[in-house]
């Protein structure tokens, strides 16, 4: 075959393919139904704010085992330096499960502050205000800075914020964790007062 027309053919295919491919439309865009929008939020924030507490719940379980395993609540018996170095009272400064828990109650209250955002775009100030949800989301906000004050000895106060002392978190706790009991109390979320009460 001459190398013209080899050329000719290679030219000649991937015309076809374009051409083919101009041809399929929407071919090439997905479809994804658990994709979640702004709008698919907005129109479900019950769902939101339960989900800023189950976050926080997860940040808690993941705390739990080192806390039990440094206490001799728990004891390990298996293979993993890390759950034997907390068994054996031994704490990594920069242990990659430290800084991941960590980073689990700063992402719990970066969630609650984005919803309360979202709670006063969607319902207005006066109304998110006194609103159970807005009681709910604020007592994450305070119980997750509260945590982190008492696990670690500095952690951001805000979003890309330099790292303040755990004296400093635990007073931005305080106030979160009362002006969270003001809302519960007007909104009459009598569970989310005690909860931030237990904390302050």
């Amino acid at each position: 075959m001459s190398k013209n027309r080899k050329l000719l053919k290679g030219s000649l295919l991937g015309a076809l393919a374009l051409w083919g491919l101009a041809g399929c439309g929407d071919l090439l865009e997905v479809q994804d139904p658990q994709r979640y929008t702004s709008d698919d939020l907005n129109n479900s924030l019950q769902a939101v704010a339960d989900g800023v507490e189950g976050d926080l719940y997860s940040a808690h379980d993941d705390i739990v085992v080192g806390a039990a395993l440094a206490s001799d609540e728990f004891q390990h018996t298996g293979t993993w330096s890390g759950w034997d170095d907390l068994d054996h009272g031994r704490w990594l400064y920069d242990f990659v499960n430290y800084t991941g828990q960590n980073e689990d109650y700063l992402r719990a209250r970066w969630f609650a502050r984005d919803t309360q955002q979202r709670l006063k775009d969607v319902l207005g100030e006066s109304e998110a205000m006194s609103s159970p949800m807005m009681a709910q989301v604020m007592t994450v906000e305070g119980w997750a800075d509260l945590v982190n004050a008492e696990m670690f000895c500095e952690a951001p106060a805000i979003a890309s914020g330099p790292a303040v002392s755990d004296m400093e978190l635990m007073a931005n706790a305080l106030q979160e964790l009362t002006a969270a009991m003001s809302v519960a109390q007007a909104s009459g979320a009598t569970d989310y007062y005690n909860w931030a009460l237990a904390g302050r």
